[in-house]
């Protein structure tokens, strides 16, 4: 009686095991992806995915590999650089940018109309060699219709296009110390920043006025890394921190401590890893910091 008491209980463990399987979906991880940015992804708790996937290292991951998602329904885009936090940091903007309603519109078309905006024409006398001009101008256009209507080709004025000047802040620097690594290549890699040498725990400063778009550690060898966004097409960039100490969507001031230097990620010492990015694009910090 008791080996088919066991018994009944073994099947019925194993039968509901099956059928209360977790519900989600399996990601691929992609270079440049780690546990931490999946997990804040898809708002899952680190332990949790590790749990799961009976994952003990969470660095140990690596491209290709399949982690479950409890509860997930869809697949999410994780980002893997620097250049995709950017990217990412740019949609939806313009969605929130409320359009006038038609009824709005029709208000301001009907306050508009209660008041008489025409003004009496005035004739004024022509100037010496005015009408000199206008007769000019009129034969000009009768010689440009005739041309139409012959089907000869006539010039057509181009539209130029307009260039707007791209707005740099004037940045301060973010830390106190020495450039130990400038921008540019380093054997068969490109550094994307310039690394300032600082003691462990010293404070990290805004460069300019901004809004913080990121704030994590979810990205490969930058270990602790905020990016502050200061107009549409500018970003700066700070990793290595020991702790950072402002969160995504906060508005930070010129010279707001953000974060203490650190040696987090990949790092052989503590220092400030620093870029300044136009768009997705890093060019020289050097070339907007003050000079010493």
């Amino acid at each position: 009686m008791k080996r088919i008491l066991v018994k009944t209980l073994i099947v019925l463990a194993f039968f509901f095991s099956g059928c209360f399987t977790p519900h989600g979906i399996y990601h691929i991880v992609k270079p440049g992806q780690t546990l931490y940015t999946i997990a804040k992804t898809y708002n899952v708790s680190l332990y949790e995915l590790m749990k799961v996937n009976k994952i003990r290292d969470p660095t140990k991951i690596k491209p290709g590999d399949r982690i479950f998602i409890p509860g997930a329904t869809r697949q999410r885009y994780v980002p893997s650089t620097v250049g995709d936090i950017i990217r990412n940091s740019g949609k939806g903007e313009s969605a929130s940018k409320k359009k006038s309603s038609p009824v709005q519109r029709k208000k301001k078309v009907e306050t508009a109309g209660e008041i008489d905006f025409t003004v009496p024409e005035v004739r004024l006398p022509d100037l010496p060699g005015e009408r000199q001009n206008k007769n000019r101008r009129k034969e000009t256009s009768k010689e440009i219709q005739r041309e139409r209507s012959k089907g000869a080709p006539y010039p057509v004025k181009k539209k130029r296009k307009k260039v707007l000047a791209l707005k740099i802040p004037e940045f301060i620097w973010p830390v106190e110390g020495v450039v130990t690594s400038p921008f540019g290549w380093r054997g068969h890699e490109h550094h994307d920043g310039i690394d300032i040498g600082a003691p462990l725990g010293t404070p990290i400063r805004a460069a300019a006025d901004g809004v913080v778009i990121y704030s994590g550690n979810g990205l490969t060898g930058y270990g602790n890394m905020i990016v502050i966004k200061h107009t549409p097409r500018v970003f700066t960039v700070y990793a290595h921190n020991k702790r950072n100490l402002v969160r995504k969507g906060q508005r930070v001031k010129q010279g707001q401590i953000i974060g203490y230097v650190g040696k987090s990620g990949r790092a052989t010492g503590p220092h400030l890893h620093f870029e300044i990015r136009i768009g997705t694009r890093p060019v020289d910090p050097l070339r907007y910091l003050p000079r010493r």
